[in-house]
């Protein structure tokens, strides 16, 4: 059976972030929460269609 979480969205444009610490605060929320559900750091996500909207992560969070 699937389970279903709801998470707080964010406003506005993150195709120009370049540092995950420049995420919205619910959009690294989010990212925290996909690490503890895969019980697997989450070390590139895509802020765009372009190759240079993609933040690598280099210190990642303990989930």
């Amino acid at each position: 059976m699937p389970v279903y979480k709801v998470l707080r969205g964010w406003k506005g444009e993150i195709g120009d972030v370049v540092e995950f610490e420049q995420l919205p605060k619910e959009a690294k929320e989010y990212v925290y929460e996909i690490e503890k559900i895969a019980r697997l750091p989450v070390s590139i996500i895509s802020v765009g269609p372009r190759r240079e909207q993609t933040i690598i992560r280099e210190d990642q969070h303990e989930w």
